[in-house]
């Protein structure tokens, strides 16, 4: 998984998988760098026992449940800016610890993605980046002991500002029902996403193979004039088939929101279309006497 934060990507210069160690130490004294809805910092790890356990799972459920959002551990503020350095250690110890708060302290499991960030000159240390994306599956609840034996309470937290508020009842019913919402309308949106490539295809007789694929967050690929150029050279770049031989596609071309991608003027030839919002479909010819 490569989550995406597109605000703080641009603040921190790069995607977040591939972010450096200084600049992270810069973001020091930057007003920009504040503690916000999708940001939050930690001078330490969480603490091993219960309420660093609970303090954890809360805070990476209140930004799956909102926009998403970057806890940044090693950066210490001063109401909200980031102030000071303070090296973590990134042992796998502790990155096995933080999957096992979330996966047993929420519920249903926040997706997360761990990224160290080592001090090129402390081997070891440095900060650790929990990138949460937004959860289709959201409301992600809390796990918290109840008063009642083997029985959990569930509490449901979001961010909020530089805050975290917990969910009312009807809050929570609210948020399951746009998440049946959302899983329909992506199943609809599979739907025609297939039916228009059919449609750009109803000229031919051949049987294709069609594969077709919608994002559980909706994405907004720009497309512009330096970034088709970029997108050009990768896709006509790349292997149709996998594994066999070095067929690739031979043209692209702009749709409407999206991107056409073909193989050639042949009946069997592929086509592909790569929509903005980050659906997919894609037809492969499939020669008289193939199974």
């Amino acid at each position: 998984m490569v989550t995406q934060l597109r605000r703080l990507e641009g603040l921190l210069g790069a995607r977040l998988n591939d972010v450096n160690y200084s600049s992270i130490a810069e973001l020091i004294g930057n007003i920009d760098a504040a503690e916000g809805e999708d940001l939050d910092y930690k001078r330490a790890h969480y603490a091993s026992g219960d309420q660093g356990r609970e303090e954890l799972a809360k805070d990476v459920a209140a930004f799956a449940n909102h926009t998403g959002g970057l806890l940044i551990l090693g950066m210490a503020e001063a109401k909200g800016v980031p102030s000071l350095v303070c090296d973590v250690d990134l042992d796998d110890s502790r990155l096995r610890h933080i999957q096992q708060v979330v996966a047993k302290n929420t519920a249903p499991p926040v997706p997360y993605e761990a990224i160290p960030v080592h001090n090129p000159d402390a081997p070891g240390t440095g900060f650790l980046l929990l990138a949460v994306p937004r959860s289709p599956y959201a409301p992600h609840a809390v796990t918290t002991p109840s008063t009642r034996p083997s029985r959990e309470a569930l509490r449901y937290p979001r961010r909020g500002g530089s805050q975290t508020d917990w969910l009312t009842e009807t809050d929570v019913a609210t948020a399951y029902r746009a998440r049946y919402t959302a899983a329909a309308e992506r199943d609809r949106r599979l739907e025609d996403v297939e039916q228009e490539l059919v449609d750009a295809m109803y000229r031919r007789t051949t049987p294709h193979l069609i594969v077709t694929l919608v994002p559980e967050q909706a994405g907004d690929m720009v497309i512009d004039s330096e970034r088709f150029s970029r997108y050009q050279k990768e896709l006509l770049a790349t292997q149709l088939y996998l594994g066999q031989g070095s067929s690739n596609f031979g043209r692209v071309t702009v749709g409407p929101r999206r991107l056409v991608v073909t193989e050639g003027g042949s009946r069997y030839s592929a086509r592909a279309e790569l929509h903005r919002d980050g659906s997919a479909a894609i037809a492969i010819g499939l020669p008289a006497g193939s199974t």
